[in-house]
């Protein structure tokens, strides 16, 4: 699996700035709003083949036109996903609201508008079409995997700080891309559709000592390179998927007041990580810090 480079995040104090912001990430196109608009933050995390964008602003309208599409063909589609209020995609005379929780996707080729409510969050994704297989236009809810990992990435991109420094790269748009995509699947490809089963799968077994792609392939009754035909298409690797993953819910428990009471090897040993020594390494490589300097961080 490709890693993704380090999110980056970009405020804009005005309109003008935020047209261009968002015009450097998501292709050309042109934003509308009116003079109470605020600041904007864009933070933007950029994989091989996929990219995703946390976007906290207030109401403005993002419109690509043919002109545009004219300018910079994409060869992409996107994902809208709103974490907060609900946003409005109009293609020609057909509008859809998608409420908090749900995603649409959409085809930035062919001409449309966003409109994103006052104090927006939405966390839009842009990936090859290639890679999809969907139609486009269908507003769909969130399986209970594709809500959590879209939770995680939001908070990850949320917390990234602005100007110089080296943030941890981001390894799990991938997979909340193919869990998204999964979930809008509704059996309409079955290459998706089995990925997103591998993802939730691989979700309610992360604690299991045993998770293996072989173990993954007989669960699902496919052959090991069905299951890796399957996910290869999002640029995943299914073991390092798994490390991701665990990774992952390390650190988010290393700064959970809950666990406060945990050590840190308990930690690592709790999400499949036995040997202190091994998980400290992953860890600092995947984070440039220890599991012990990423809980003092956090504070008392």
């Amino acid at each position: 699996m490709s890693m993704s480079a380090a999110p980056h995040t970009s405020i804009a104090a005005g309109l003008e700035d935020w047209s261009a912001t968002v015009r450097s990430h998501f292709l050309e196109l042109e934003v509308d709003a009116d003079e109470r608009f605020g600041p904007g933050r864009l933070t933007v995390s950029d994989g091989a083949h996929a990219c995703a964008g946390m976007i906290t602003a207030s109401r403005h309208t993002v419109r690509r036109q043919r002109r545009h599409i004219a300018s910079s063909p994409s060869g992409k589609a996107k994902i809208a996903v709103p974490l907060a209020g609900s946003c409005t995609l109009r293609r020609g005379d057909t509008a859809m609201s998608v409420p908090a929780g749900h995603a649409v996707l959409y085809d930035p080729d062919h001409p449309y508008d966003l409109t994103l409510p006052e104090d927006s969050r939405v966390l839009v994704l842009m990936a090859p079409k290639s890679t999809i297989g969907l139609p486009h236009g269908r507003v769909a809810g969130l399986a209970p995997s594709a809500r959590s990992l879209v939770r995680s990435l939001a908070a990850g991109l949320s917390s990234v700080p602005t100007g110089p420094g080296d943030p941890a790269p981001d390894v799990t748009l991938p997979g909340v891309t193919a869990a998204v995509l999964a979930s809008s699947a509704k059996g309409t490809d079955p290459r998706t559709a089995l990925c997103g089963r591998v993802v939730d799968y691989i979700e309610q077994h992360l604690t299991r000592p045993d998770l293996t792609p072989d173990r993954i392939a007989a669960a699902h009754y496919v052959s090991r390179r069905t299951l890796y035909n399957a996910v290869a298409r999002y640029d995943l690797s299914v073991s390092h998927w798994i490390r991701a993953r665990r990774l992952q819910r390390c650190r988010e428990d290393l700064v959970d007041r809950r666990y406060a009471h945990r050590s840190v090897r308990a930690v690592g040993a709790a999400w499949g990580f036995p040997d202190p020594a091994h998980f400290s390494h992953v860890f600092k490589a995947a984070y440039g810090i220890s599991p012990v300097q990423w809980r003092r961080s956090a504070g008392p």
